[in-house]
Parts: C-alpha cells; sequence; structure tokens
C-alpha cells in the first residue's frame, strides 16, 4: 500500500483453527541447485505495480 500512496483499512482477527503462527523459509538450497536469484519484495512489488499500469484502463474523467 505504501508503494501506492493509501492507507489500507486494517482489520484484526483471530486467528483460525490449524493457522500457521511462525514459518521460517529457507530457500538456500533452491539457489544452490538453479542458481536462481529471488527479488527483494518492494522491488518485484514495483516491477508489478508498473506492469499493471501498462495493462489497466484509465480512470474516466469525470
Amino acid at each position: 500500500m505504501k508503494l501506492l500512496g493509501r492507507e489500507p483499512p486494517i482489520v484484526r482477527m483471530p486467528p483460525r483453527p490449524g493457522d500457521i503462527t511462525h514459518s521460517v523459509a529457507d530457500i538456500s538450497k533452491i539457489v544452490r541447485l538453479t542458481r536462481f536469484k529471488p527479488t527483494p519484495l518492494e522491488e518485484g512489488l514495483k516491477k508489478t505495480l508498473s506492469e499493471l499500469k501498462t495493462y489497466s484502463t484509465p480512470e474516466p474523467q469525470l
């Protein structure tokens, strides 16, 4: 939302049965085996938003 310049409404809900409370990903093996280079989240979101702007229709002018 920071990249869009908007403030989202945040609604906190209690956890559902079976929800994972903590998760830690280790991508070192896939990086080592495939030479995959992950993109930082914010950079990836900027690229995605830039691409979406290319495909989106302009908002109507009132």
